[in-house]
C-alpha cells in the first residue's frame, strides 16, 4: 500500500542547483527595489533555461514511493521501477545532504543507509526533505513493530 509519493524538485539536477545558487545570491541583496529588479531581470533572462530544467527533471528523474514495506524509485513516465526497491527493515539511518543551491528550492538529497553506513539509495532533490525523512522513519518503525508482533503471535500458535 502506498503511503506517500515524493516528487523531485529541480534541485535534483546540477543545473537546477546552479539556478538556485544564482537566485539565492540575488535574494541576499539588501536594497529591496534593487533586489526585486535584479530578480525580475535575471528571471526574464533565465526563464527558458529554468523551464527546460523543470521539464527535463520531470522526464528524467524518478519519483520516490514510500509503501508499507519499501521505498521505490519510479519513472514518472510509464510508472515503471527505476531501481530496485529498498525494504524499510534494511534502513538504519537517513542522511540529509543539502547541496549548494538546493536551499533556494527548499530541497535536499536523502541518502538511505544500511548496516555499516552503506548507502542503499539516494533520493535526489526532495522538497521538504526533513518531513519525508520523518515519514520514512515512522513507516520503518511501524514495519518493525508489526513484524515483531507477528513473530510473537506465530510463536504462541506454534508451527
Amino acid at each position: 500500500m502506498e503511503l506517500e509519493v515524493a516528487y523531485p524538485s529541480v534541485a535534483a539536477v546540477g543545473l537546477g542547483c546552479w539556478l538556485g545558487q544564482v537566485f539565492g545570491r540575488l535574494s541576499e541583496i539588501e536594497n529591496t527595489p534593487l533586489r526585486v529588479l535584479a530578480l525580475l531581470l535575471t528571471g526574464a533572462v533565465l526563464a527558458p533555461l529554468a523551464a527546460g530544467v523543470y521539464f527535463w527533471t520531470k522526464l528524467s528523474v524518478p519519483c520516490y514511493v514510500l509503501t508499507t514495506h519499501s521505498i521505490q524509485a519510479r519513472q514518472l513516465v510509464g510508472r515503471r521501477p527505476a531501481s530496485p526497491a529498498v525494504r524499510l527493515e534494511a534502513i538504519e539511518e537517513i542522511e540529509l545532504v543539502t547541496p549548494p543551491g538546493a536551499v533556494f528550492h527548499r530541497a535536499a538529497h536523502l541518502i538511505l543507509q544500511g548496516e555499516d553506513h552503506r548507502p542503499l539509495m539516494q533520493l535526489s532533490g526532495i522538497s521538504c526533505a526533513d518531513r519525508f525523512r520523518h515519514s520514512i522513519l515512522r513507516a520503518r518503525e511501524a514495519r518493525l513493530r508489526s513484524d515483531e508482533a507477528l513473530r510473537q503471535i506465530q510463536s504462541r500458535i506454534g508451527p
